[in-house]
């Protein structure tokens, strides 16, 4: 909550003269559009907001554009692309739909069993240190205890016995997690990806039709937010997106252009 007061209080800060210093962003609003506050503009870092109104204040047909340039011009900003907000949306959404396909799944999952097998060949040689450091403690401990029952417990003996014991625990907690970790794994990939295609089920087919869902699902597995660049594809005006996410690759440097006019942008 102090966070979101603290971007609020940022976006509606005022002057002296009590004028407004900037605008809010699409980041501190609800929206009903697929990529508001998903989505930034690659020159600004600004949110690409959805707009269904043009500059004289009349009604039109919705487009993506950046909100620094929508807001306070080309001094701030000068991303003047403008895009259909439907096909930026299916660009996405399809780019989704891929990311989320089977192969790319089972890839993924791949990826990480082979990290995971990696990381364990560095385990044995750590528990081999932790079981010899217990066993070089055990003659120290015991010279502890001897001289505490000959009555030679001074405080700084005492306080020897418990650093002593202390270590020694913790040792002994990290050769169990050692032990398990060496175990040597049996996970069946293809498992795991079948069960993992069977949780998401129909949620791609889904996303087009539901935009809190795939909002949701783009704010989950996004790693931050989708930049979007302007471009000129055969004097046509459009975005290439690019974002990461936790399948390690989400959308890579997808174009998506106006397609028989109805956009702006330079």
């Amino acid at each position: 909550m102090e966070s979101l007061r603290q971007r609020n209080a940022a976006a509606y800060k005022r002057d002296g003269q009590g004028r407004f210093v900037s605008r809010p962003t699409g980041e501190n609003q609800r929206s009903a559009y697929l990529l508001c506050d998903i989505a930034k503009c690659s020159r600004c870092g600004g949110s690409i907001v959805a707009i269904s109104k043009d500059r004289h204040g009349r009604s039109g047909q919705t487009v993506y554009r950046c909100s620094c340039f929508h807001n306070r011009g080309a001094s701030i900003c000068r991303n003047a692309v403008s895009i259909k907000q439907n096909l930026l949306d299916s660009a996405v959404l399809t780019a989704m739909n891929e990311a989320i396909d089977g192969r790319v799944i089972s890839a993924s999952i791949t990826r990480a069993l082979e990290k995971l097998r990696a990381r364990q060949a560095h385990f044995p040689a750590r528990r081999s240190a932790v079981t010899r450091e217990l066993s070089l403690l055990e003659t120290p401990l015991q010279q502890l205890v001897e001289l505490i029952a000959r009555g030679h417990g001074t405080p700084t003996v005492v306080q020897s016995l418990h650093q002593e014991e202390a270590r020694k625990e913790s040792l002994v907690a990290e050769l169990a997690q050692l032990q398990v970790r060496t175990t040597p794994l049996s996970l069946d990939g293809r498992r795991i990806t079948k069960r993992l295609r069977g949780a998401l089920g129909n949620h791609p087919a889904l996303l087009g039709r539901h935009v809190p869902l795939a909002r949701q699902m783009l704010r989950t597995l996004l790693d931050g937010n989708i930049v979007c660049e302007p471009i000129e594809e055969d004097q046509r005006p459009g975005y290439r997106f690019t974002a990461t996410g936790t399948l390690g690759r989400l959308l890579t440097g997808t174009s998506v252009v106006n397609a028989g006019g109805g956009g702006e942008g330079s």
